[in-house]
Order: C-alpha cells, then sequence, then structure tokens
C-alpha cells in the first residue's frame, strides 16, 4: 500500500474465529504487527485462501485494495471482490460484489493495464473445485467502487 509516510505491506490470512486477521509491516516485511480480527472479512469454518492486492485509482493517488473470497461464513460459496479505498481502515471494505453465486473456492487476483483487473478462481455446480475461470473486470464508473465484469 503506497501512503504516508512509507509504503505499508498488507497482509490477510485465515484465521479460526470466523473472519480473516490482517497484518501490517512497515519495514518491507521484515516485521509484522501483532494480526488483528478484520469482522468486515468472513471466513469459513474450515477456511478459504484469498488474495488481495492493492492499486491506484489514478497516477499518484493513494491506494485502495481489492480482495476476493468467498462470501459466505459457514461454506465455500458466492465469490465476492471487496473494495477498500482506506486501507488501513478495517471498517473500509465495501460490500462485496459477488462474481461467482454458488460453490467457489481459491482465487487469485490481478492488477492489469487500463484499470482492468483479473480473477482466476475455482467454481463448480456443486463442489468448489469442479474447474477454474477467469473474468476480466473494471470499477464501474471511475471513482466509484462498484464493480462491473466486462
Amino acid at each position: 500500500i503506497r501512503g504516508p509516510p512509507q509504503p505499508v505491506l498488507y497482509c490477510s490470512a485465515r484465521a479460526p474465529r470466523g473472519c480473516r486477521a490482517v497484518a501490517l509491516s512497515t519495514d518491507r516485511g521484515l516485521r509484522f504487527q501483532r494480526p488483528a480480527p478484520c469482522a468486515a472479512l468472513g471466513e469459513p469454518p474450515s477456511g478459504c485462501q484469498g488474495s488481495v492486492v492493492s492499486f491506484a485509482r489514478s497516477a499518484g493517488a493513494p491506494s485502495w485494495l481489492l480482495y476476493s473470497h468467498p462470501t459466505d461464513r459457514h461454506r465455500r460459496r458466492d465469490l465476492g471482490l471487496y473494495v477498500n479505498p482506506s486501507p488501513l481502515d478495517g471498517a473500509g471494505w465495501r460490500r462485496p460484489w459477488v462474481l461467482h453465486a454458488g460453490p467457489a473456492g481459491y482465487s487469485d487476483l490481478a492488477v492489469c493495464p487500463g484499470g482492468v483487473f483479473g480473477c482466476l478462481f475455482e467454481r463448480g455446480a456443486s463442489s468448489a473445485c469442479e474447474e477454474i475461470a477467469f473474468c476480466l473486470f473494471t470499477l464501474d464508473p471511475p471513482g466509484d467502487q462498484d464493480l462491473k465484469a466486462s
């Protein structure tokens, strides 16, 4: 995360209490703060891998975070994309946009040129790992936190 006075490394991890744990580092990953629960980002009982990337809405602008993970707190389903325009504020996460309704598992995000993002993810009709899918999407309209698949 680009931000004053120095960059921050943001780590999101599985946690056993129904929500993700977040730890920050201000020394390029040499040391991390003690992990803290992030109630806005749910975690199913068996946990699930998620992906988070930082990006700037415009040149020189502060970083935002984009996070992908199943939105259902009880099982791996309904893969969502969350946006946080204030990355150091754990309560800053916006309501997720569901990219895939149904069983979903691991995902990985990429920031592409031109304000486009990519998400590679597991999904299925009856289980979370029947197939691997890929979707390109944008934040639309620019300056808003709403997502639009392309």
